[in-house]
């Protein structure tokens, strides 16, 4: 492949490869006799991970009556017959942006919670197992857990993602109800219910933190 114009690679006598995402540049950091070929090897495989995380740096849209929205893995403007979000602010709200912002996580989280309630359910009888009380939290490093006791919990921005991957999430917690661990023996869990997991991982890697940012409180 053709060394990417966005990255910028330096040697030293560090001991291992890695990738630095900044605002504004990816930087490849190699040790002083890396083969090109390794390098390449990384760029080919993280490369749309870190233009992700690099792309979440910059300044979210601004938050209206007719933003766009992230939804199912599809885009749709707030106020248009496709939208299914509702956020009309009236004269008296004094911070409409705010009001919004509120309006629009609220009925986030209901959708995260009636779809992840309902396949938490699907996902946990085709396994055999048990699961506890399903809720949908405010996460901002994390996309779903599984307590020992069997409680769920999922970020209410996977209803942001494609479908597929916010089902590959319900799949990998309920999982856990088989191996509290991410063993060998756990992913064979995943890949029966889930064949194609590492394209939805590698999507979710790839476009996380732009979901992570999409949707910013005041002064984020």
């Amino acid at each position: 492949m053709a060394w990417p114009d966005d990255l910028e690679l330096r040697r030293s006598r560090r001991k291992t490869l890695s990738l630095l995402v900044e605002r504004d540049r990816i930087i490849v950091r190699a040790p002083l006799r890396t083969p090109q070929h390794q390098i390449l090897s990384l760029i080919e495989h993280k490369l749309g991970w870190a233009r992700a995380r690099r792309d979440a740096f910059q300044a979210p849209p601004a938050i209206d009556a007719h933003m766009l929205l992230h939804w199912r893995g599809q885009r749709v403007q707030l106020g248009t017959p496709d939208c299914p979000f509702i956020a009309c602010p009236g004269p008296a709200v004094r911070q409409p942006n705010a009001w919004i912002r509120q309006r629009l996580v609220d009925q986030y989280r209901a959708y995260a919670l009636a779809y992840f309630n309902e396949r938490s359910s699907h996902w946990s009888a085709q396994l055999g197992v048990t699961i506890g009380a399903v809720s949908v939290r405010d996460y901002r490093a994390r996309w779903g857990s599984c307590s020992r006791n069997g409680e769920l919990k999922f970020n209410w921005r996977l209803m942001m993602a494609p479908p597929a991957v916010a089902d590959y999430v319900a799949i990998h917690e309920v999982c856990h109800r088989l191996e509290m661990n991410h063993s060998k023996a756990f992913w064979r869990w995943v890949e029966s219910l889930c064949p194609d997991w590492r394209v939805q991982r590698k999507w979710l890697n790839e476009h996380g933190p732009a979901l992570m940012n999409a949707l910013p409180k005041s002064g984020e």
